[in-house]
């Protein structure tokens, strides 16, 4: 038997809890019609299988996942062979999932940062178009 290569890609690496995640990659040899079974692990669980996906004629193949675990995850892909060809396993990748409420409260922050940055500027804006006349000295 010959071997085989399995190839996985993971975009975006960093997202928000059930925003889609595109897993895609490409068996080598180039083979259609082959079943590519995808495993995901967070925060260093077992694998777990999330799906499967078919390749298309130049072997590559795309599934998009979508995850309401907050958390890192560990993903990768899997073949299991045919007649000819030995089976692969991609190498791990990783994706980083955020929970809705961290990024609310990230976006919230930021905001009031820039709303505290935009009344400095105008306060000394403010200061600079009308300079209090100079005291006079008061002699006693």
């Amino acid at each position: 038997m010959e071997t085989s290569i399995l190839s996985l890609e993971v975009s975006p690496i960093i997202s928000i809890e059930n925003s889609p995640i595109i897993l895609s990659g490409r068996l080598i040899p180039e083979m259609p019609n082959e079943n590519v079974t995808l495993y995901a692990k967070i925060n260093s669980a077992t694998w777990t299988v999330i799906g499967s996906a078919a390749t298309q004629q130049d072997g590559s193949f795309e599934y998009v996942w979508t995850t309401a675990d907050a958390g890192s995850h560990g993903i990768r892909a899997g073949w299991s062979g045919n007649e000819m060809y030995t089976g692969a396993m991609s190498s791990a990748r990783n994706a980083t999932v955020l929970p809705i409420f961290l990024t609310v409260l990230i976006g919230v922050a930021v905001i009031a940062a820039i709303i505290g940055v935009v009344a400095i500027l105008v306060a000394k804006h403010g200061q600079q178009e009308h300079p209090e006349p100079p005291l006079e000295p008061q002699y006693w």
